[in-house]
């Protein structure tokens, strides 16, 4: 998130408020959006230090072992079975690595990341791994960390 607008908005949600409450007759409209562009960026960055605060971005992945079994993000789920093949049990949004193109393949683990390979050998996707709260969470790859939206995505399934 880009530093110079949840301020930008803070700051005008902080003039609106002011103005609402000095002008007279008192304006409701302009008050409530101000206590809005104060709350919501206010908000979100709590959200965003609370997900920081108990996140590990780079868990070394030791052995496969530790991130066999069911992944689960909203409708989608897939397996990473102990023999290192995958398949997808359930997708309605066509998310990878469930996204229609391949519903089994291989899956390997490089250090932090999980490399999904479609039974025909083409590459389907890779999820980063994170460590939340002491539990390993499987994050689509964003790319930079500055564009990150902290959506923790794949949460294992207890079985």
């Amino acid at each position: 998130m880009s530093f110079i607008l949840p301020v930008f908005a803070i700051l005008t949600g902080i003039g609106l408020l002011v103005l609402g409450a000095f002008k007279r007759p008192r304006r409701r409209g302009p008050m409530l959006l101000g206590a809005l562009l104060v709350i919501v960026p206010v908000l979100e960055g709590s959200r965003i230090a609370y997900i920081a605060s108990g996140l590990e971005w780079d868990p070394m992945v030791r052995e496969a072992s530790d991130l066999e079994g069911i992944w689960r993000h909203r409708a989608t789920e897939f397996e990473l079975a102990p023999d290192g093949v995958w398949r997808c049990r359930h997708s309605e949004r066509d998310e990878q690595p469930c996204d229609g193109t391949a519903d089994n393949g291989r899956w390997s683990i490089d250090r932090s990341s999980v490399t999904f390979v479609s039974s025909s050998g083409a590459s389907v996707t890779e999820l980063l791994v994170f460590r939340y709260r002491g539990a390993y969470r499987l994050v689509h790859n964003f790319g930079d960390p500055d564009d990150w939206a902290y959506s923790l995505d794949f949460e294992r399934v207890p079985r």
